[in-house]
């Protein structure tokens, strides 16, 4: 997972940079990055929502190898 949060980090810094240092007018590329922006966080709330989705509850890999103890 950090893997693909290092990536998604990554890809966003590069179309950061990219939107900066395009040929436009400073308001037209400050708009640009607010929307980008806005989607990747939408994205990334999507992605992290499935993986806790994923990974909770008894049918899930984490539960099953969490070690139980008994009282």
């Amino acid at each position: 997972m950090k893997t693909t949060v290092g990536l998604v980090v990554g890809i966003a810094v590069g179309v950061c940079i990219g939107m900066l240092i395009a040929p436009e007018k400073g308001s037209e590329t400050r708009k640009k990055l607010a929307d980008s922006a806005e989607d990747w966080m939408e994205k990334l709330r999507s992605f992290f929502a499935a993986e806790e989705e994923e990974n909770s509850g008894p049918g899930s890999k984490a539960y099953k190898q969490t070690p139980r103890t008994t009282t």
